[in-house]
């Protein structure tokens, strides 16, 4: 609903404005991730040589890194004053853990990749310098954001190895983004443009199910109870909650896992009306 009225406004805002441009901006570029921050449960843990002791180690990471591709349309107030509605989409790049213990004196290993994709739709406010052959611009951005995050697990003991799939689920993330770039005309209607963009974000599961589950390349997921494939995140936690009834999800408290970046892109921009 809150996606709805914002673009009702947007295209409102377009039609009332009488708009002098409208500009068809087309790009992809690379996302670093930026503001990394630690999350309980995702961490390294190594054992020793021996096998008696551990170490667990805070990992600081964010998903926001990867391929970035965005399409936008923006329509011109006047030659400084724009509006754009972008429709971006990240390949995000997968965060690694490594985590040891021991099974009966049995070295488990657990590789964890934890990575998400993510489609976002982005008005904003641009800001043009004077219409130039080189020309400065400024966006700020509200982002409403579709994302998928997917853990794989990979634990092996000995010459056994479980393939686990999880998949988490949210009810939706936004954030905010600003920009600045730079454009060159190439001809009267088409400039080529360089865009430094930082966008943070956030990723608030709700609940985190087990998909796919195999020993040595046999399905297992149907040997798993409830609570050991299905888990729920929620602010409060009542005490009268029974944590250990398999019937039922696991419950933890609310994560956020960090999606922030700086996207660096390349463009190019065509001027159709």
């Amino acid at each position: 609903m809150k996606i709805k009225f914002i673009i009702i406004i947007i295209l409102f805002g377009i039609i009332e404005s009488n708009a002098q441009d409208i500009q068809l901006n087309i790009s992809a570029g690379y996302a670093i991730p930026s503001f990394k921050q630690t999350v309980e449960g995702y961490n390294d843990i190594a054992v020793s040589e021996n096998q008696i002791y551990g170490s667990e180690a805070s990992k600081a990471f964010s998903l926001g890194g990867g391929y970035y591709l965005n399409g936008a349309l923006q329509y011109g107030f006047n030659e400084n004053i724009a509006i754009g509605l972008d429709l971006s989409y990240l390949i995000g790049q997968k965060v690694e853990f490594t985590q040891e213990g021991a099974v009966a004196s049995v070295l488990k290993t657990t590789e964890q990749e934890l990575y998400g994709n993510s489609i976002r739709l982005i008005p904003c406010l641009i800001l043009r310098g004077e219409e130039n052959v080189l020309r400065p611009y400024f966006k700020l951005g509200y982002i409403m954001s579709k994302t998928t995050v997917e853990l794989h697990e990979k634990t092996t003991i000995q010459t056994d190895v479980t393939l686990r799939e999880w998949e988490y689920k949210s009810s939706g993330n936004s954030g905010i983004c600003f920009a600045g770039g730079l454009s060159y005309q190439v001809m009267d209607n088409t400039a080529i443009f360089l865009e430094l963009n930082y966008q943070s974000i956030q990723y608030k599961p709700t609940k985190a199910n087990l998909v796919k589950a195999t020993v040595n390349g046999n399905n297992s997921l149907d040997s798993y109870l409830t609570i050991d494939k299905e888990i729920s995140y929620s602010s409060k936690i009542d005490l009268e909650y029974n944590i250990t009834d398999p019937n039922q999800p696991q419950l933890l408290h609310e994560i956020y896992l960090p999606f922030s970046s700086l996207i660096i892109q390349f463009g190019v921009n065509i001027k159709l009306l």
